[in-house]
Order: structure tokens, then sequence, then C-alpha cells
């Protein structure tokens, strides 16, 4: 679910967008979607700044990686980039976001 809203789930969110970008023949990076699973499958990875508002740099990481991989529509694994901004990314969480938006870009 979409908790910061409280009515709406990520689901029915990613399904508005996919189907206004299907009428308008356009792509969707799926960002939202990305967020979920890596807070699923590691819930210990901040993906919020100091303010629970913003995004924290593992937040700004996993959506430039999931916008990558929608634009060019090849896998951002394997990228050397590693911010280094507020804490930055280390190598095994890169690739762990380097996975989660390759799939969920792959999912749809």
């Amino acid at each position: 679910d979409y908790e910061r809203l409280g009515w709406i789930s990520m689901a029915q969110i990613a399904e508005a967008h996919w189907t206004i970008a299907e009428e308008l023949d356009v792509s969707v990076a799926p960002v939202g979607l990305a967020w979920n699973r890596a807070q699923r499958e590691r819930p210990t990875l901040d993906m919020y700044g100091r303010d629970d508002e913003h995004p924290s740099i593992h937040g700004v990481y996993l959506t430039t990686c999931t916008i990558y991989a929608t634009v060019f529509g090849e896998s951002p694994q394997g990228s050397s980039y590693r911010p280094s901004q507020a804490g930055g990314v280390d190598d095994a969480e890169a690739d762990f976001l380097q996975r989660i938006a390759w799939d969920e870009v792959q999912a749809r």
C-alpha cells in the first residue's frame, strides 16, 4: 500500500500510470513499485531522508537506476557509479538497488 496517502495502494497508482501511458503511447518508470520492493526485501535500508518526506541517497539512487533502465531499455546492473553524497551507496547496496530497478522495469 501507499502509506503516505492512506486511501490508495501503490498497485492502483501504478495501474493508473500504465493506463494513461498506454493511451499516450509513452513509457512509465515504475519507481514506486521499485521502492516498495526494495523496502520489502531490505527493510533496514532507509529510502527516506531525515525528514521522512524526501528520498535518502539510496532512494535517489534507486529512482535513477529505474529511470535509466526505462529510458535506455537496459539493465543498470554493473554500473560502477556510486554516489558519495549523504553517506554514499556501497557496492552491495548498489548491486541490490540496480537489481531491483531492472527487475521492476522488466516486470511490466
